[in-house]
């Protein structure tokens, strides 16, 4: 299957072009956000002086959304890809016009580096003004409006573009509170609408094509698309075991390697396209002979496959999503999942084209075992995960959190968003927390090597080994948790008298209350030497006090 990833790929041209300054989609864009700005407040009926009832007039007319003219995108020969438009807003319309009408500029890269990043939402009264005028959801619309933004718009000299359901500002430009800020937005809204036609909105970029079997066979693609037959065939095949019966011309599997070495992460637009993107690489990487040997060991990627699956964050597309989790929830989880997913798909290609061999993705300079490789990932990705709360703040409000950490437990509704419980178990014992938060980057991380762990067939008593050394657990003064042996301790055994015996599991909180026979010299007769009396602060024995070893404890 390596080798037919590989297979040479014919160099095509970019497919981001930008429009005519002055074209009819442009004039159709002020045309009707002059409408949308006229408009009066969306009441649906008001009383007339007869009593009855009629209905406003916005009302009554064909909603804004349907009167506008879908984009319709040039054709080329079967041999290239058709070309996606950038809608632009000219300044002063000073543009250079192509030479015909036929024309459209090629856009430059700072175009692709400020669409490189996810962007941010419309606002809430943003969209509260404009969907009931355009009579359109505008909820997958994402602003760009930073410094690569503003620069990109400086480079197609224009106020503002629109890319898909992308729209970036120049400086300055994105004034939501004004009238002119307003009347921008409704215009570069009028090419999402454009761009999209009526089922939803466009993208920079085609990627998973609908297409029948008869298309399969007769229409040649460009390698960084494929047929969506083709992807749920790969996903039979890897659900069954077949993956080495399918046929070498399957798109998606030819699309992964040419978008993995042309590094672009967005063709993938949905996490269940990323889904079946890591487990493609995860067979790749240890069943593919083309596969380097040194790369072969790496599991990091299953372990991405399987968080990515439903059960799983791929959770946040199904039915159980809209069920359990608040829209502005599962935004941030396809944010996050979109920004890892870019940053791992960069790895990959160094790991089997570059390298070709583990090293550490922050500091590449010589090979590493891949569990260490594995580790330093999970390090990797929280960083990338810890930067994003830092940055959306204001996105992470109290009701986002509870719903993030209800998929970590298995009280709330966990079961539906993780394929197993297992790292979570491992990583509640080592960090002694009854729950995990994910805004503790050491907890996302625990639950990160537990899953490295179990993908390397680690016990874990390796796992407890590996987080006493490598993560300071900071606790209240005297705070602790049962180390021992592989079972655990027995407080209080191997004493004489009447004292109970308590099992306690590795992992379980105690609480040490006497420490007065640690301090020697000890007296022979003193049979509680070396030993601590300590309280149960969770598990079965909640509450329960005994003696142990103080070497037992961690």
């Amino acid at each position: 299957m390596h080798e037919v990833l590989r297979s040479p790929i014919p160099k095509i041209q970019p497919k981001l072009k930008i429009g005519q300054p002055n074209d009819k989609y442009e004039q159709e864009a002020d045309r009707v956000a002059d409408q949308i700005m006229r408009m009066p407040e969306p009441t649906v009926q008001r009383q007339v002086e007869s009593g009855e009832e009629e209905e406003e007039e916005m009302i009554q007319t064909k909603p804004i959304a349907n009167q506008i003219t879908p984009l319709v995108q040039r054709q080329v020969s079967s041999e290239m890809a058709e070309e996606d438009v950038i809608q632009t807003k000219a300044i002063d319309n000073q543009m250079t016009a192509p030479a015909s009408p036929q024309e459209s500029f090629e856009v430059p890269s700072s175009v692709h580096e400020a669409l490189s990043s996810p962007g941010q939402p419309l606002d809430p009264m943003t969209r509260a003004f404009m969907e009931p005028r355009f009579n359109h959801d505008f909820s997958q619309v994402r602003v760009y409006s930073d410094a690569a933004a503003e620069q990109s718009t400086r480079n197609v000299n224009a106020r503002a573009y629109t890319a898909g359901h992308n729209i970036v500002f120049g400086a300055g430009e994105f004034t939501p509170s004004t009238h002119e800020g307003r009347r921008l937005i409704a215009h570069e809204l009028t090419h999402v609408v454009q761009q999209g036609g009526h089922e939803g909105p466009g993208r920079i970029q085609r990627k998973e094509i609908t297409g029948s079997v008869y298309d399969t066979l007769r229409k040649r693609l460009p390698p960084q698309d494929w047929y969506s037959l083709h992807r749920e065939e790969w996903q039979q095949a890897s659900a069954t075991g077949k993956e080495q019966m399918l046929n070498p011309a399957n798109t998606f599997m030819r699309a992964a390697w040419h978008n993995t070495i042309n590094l672009l992460p967005g063709e993938y637009q949905t996490v269940n396209e990323r889904h079946n993107y890591y487990d493609l690489i995860s067979y790749v990487i240890e069943h593919d002979p083309g596969t380097p040997k040194a790369a072969r060991d790496v599991r990091f990627f299953h372990a991405a496959t399987a968080v990515t699956g439903s059960p799983g964050i791929g959770s946040v597309d199904k039915p159980i999503g809209l069920i359990k989790l608040g829209a502005d929830t599962r935004q941030i989880l396809r944010d996050v999942n979109a920004e890892l997913f870019a940053l791992n798909m960069g790895v990959i290609r160094n790991l089997l084209s570059t390298w070709k061999e583990p090293r550490d993705p922050q500091t590449p300079s010589g090979r590493i075992n891949a569990f260490d490789f594995d580790i330093r990932m999970v390090e990797t990705e929280q960083g990338v995960v810890e930067n994003f709360i830092t940055q959306n703040k204001a996105r992470f409000t109290s009701s986002v959190v509870q719903d993030i950490n209800a998929t970590m437990d298995p009280s709330a509704f966990g079961q539906f968003f993780n394929f197993s419980w297992q790292s979570f178990d491992w990583a509640i014992k080592a960090l002694g927390v009854p729950k995990l938060d994910f805004t503790i980057r050491d907890h996302r991380q625990a639950i990160g090597f537990a899953s490295v762990h179990i993908f390397h067939r680690k016990s874990e008593q390796d796992y407890l080994a590996f987080m006493k050394l490598r993560v300071p657990i900071v606790r209240p003064p005297n705070q602790y948790t049962v180390w021992g042996n592989l079972n655990g301790i027995t407080l209080n055994e191997g004493l004489p008298g009447p004292l109970l015996t308590y099992d306690l599991p590795v992992g379980t909180l105690v609480e040490v209350i006497n420490w007065s026979h640690m301090m020697g010299p000890y007296e022979l007769s003193d049979i509680y030497a070396g030993k601590v009396e300590v309280r149960v602060l969770d598990g079965t024995y909640k509450g329960k006090t005994g003696w142990t070893d103080f070497t037992n404890l961690g």
